[in-house]
């Protein structure tokens, strides 16, 4: 729950800052700005305004927190952003089907539309996937542990089955995140929550092999951020060219949206370009000395055309191809198909991602 926001500077130069106060699910209900000036706000059930314009009010996530679009009169749509879904409260319904079920057991949950199974005073459902009452510690622990590629098990009774990670909201998204150091430039700015869901992927295989996300961290040399452009700007010319879809300069990833969301590439490779592009950052930390080392280790064999002879690319292919050819990630194998790592290529990185070689004994 958000508890203040800072507006931006006016022709002083100075900042305000805003304390906001909410209900029990969340919901901006008192905001109170720095010169004591008090907004009230109220909601009906499902989250309509009551008696107060709700394009008025100090910000512009209302009820339950979520992002509201302002109302018709104000040009809006009057609907609701609940990450997954569009949520209108004048009907008490989400816009689209939920694209899973939840909770199997609960008859409710099988209405794919139904927002927060008919009882809105009692749960939220910050992710548009579950709704969570403020006080069901599972639920939350749930949407926890789905982050992380962990979901629960009858079986087990625990968190123990394995899968491809769940982000039901951005705050847990970003929060994973942090634990290898790694942020979004612009946050809320150019970035939507389905491109930090593909980035998320790829850091969280990329961590799943290495040994975690503290050991991703320290692999970086620290961390990194990734920052995204509609275009490739003029002064990244040095990236590449009119195709290249992501750059890393230092710890810096740029990612490009025109070439991300191209006809030549899928969600797979953009998974994956994740990855090789995290390896770059990898060498950068250590002062170029994996390229050369992963060259040296089998100066015969390069991964694709465009990178031989450029020792930096190759090594970052190889890292990537290294990941995705492992069984811990349901991604699939590298798709450069230039055939599996060396075993010399193969040992050398798990030499410098483990401290020790693993045996593998691919065809040559």
């Amino acid at each position: 729950q958000r508890i203040a926001m800072r507006s931006p500077a006016n022709a002083t130069g100075s900042t305000g800052l805003t304390m906001l106060y909410g209900d029990h699910l969340g919901s901006a209900s008192v905001a109170v700005d720095s010169g004591g000036a008090v907004q009230r706000m109220r909601y009906k059930a499902w989250g309509e305004a009551r008696g107060t314009s709700a394009g008025a009010f100090a910000t512009d996530r209302l009820f339950t927190g979520q992002v509201y679009d302002g109302g018709t009169s104000a040009g809006g749509t009057g609907l609701y952003y609940y990450n997954a879904r569009i949520y209108d409260p004048a009907l008490g319904r989400f816009t689209q089907a939920d694209t899973i079920v939840p909770e199997p057991s609960r008859p409710l949950a099988f209405d794919r539309y139904a927002y927060t199974y008919n009882n809105p005073v009692r749960y939220t459902d910050p992710s548009g996937h579950e709704a969570c009452a403020e006080a069901d510690t599972w639920c939350w622990n749930n949407q926890w542990y789905n982050a992380r590629g962990w979901f629960w098990s009858a079986a087990t009774g625990s968190w123990s089955r394995i899968g491809k990670p769940l982000f039901h909201t951005k705050e847990l998204l970003t929060d994973y995140l942090e634990e290898a150091g790694i942020s979004f430039t612009n946050l809320g700015i150019y970035w939507t929550f389905d491109e930090m869901k593909t980035v998320a992927e790829g850091i969280h295989w990329t961590a799943k092999a290495v040994g975690g996300m503290q050991k991703l961290k320290n692999l970086l040399g620290g961390g990194a951020s990734f920052h995204i452009y509609n275009e490739m700007p003029p002064w990244l010319s040095g990236c590449g060219g009119a195709t290249t879809i992501a750059c890393a300069v230092g710890s810096t990833i740029f990612i490009f949206r025109d070439v991300w969301y191209s006809g030549r590439v899928d969600e797979k490779f953009r998974i994956q370009t994740v990855t090789h592009e995290l390896a770059h950052v990898m060498d950068y930390a250590s002062w170029g000395g994996l390229h050369r080392g992963y060259y040296q280790a089998d100066p015969e064999v390069w991964h694709r055309s465009y990178s031989s002879g450029n020792m930096q690319e190759n090594w970052a292919d190889g890292f990537t191809k290294w990941v995705y050819e492992s069984t811990w990630t349901s991604v699939g194998a590298y798709l450069p198909n230039s055939g599996p790592l060396t075993v010399s290529q193969y040992n050398y990185i798990s030499q410098y991602v483990w401290g020790v070689p693993v045996p593998k004994n691919p065809p040559r």
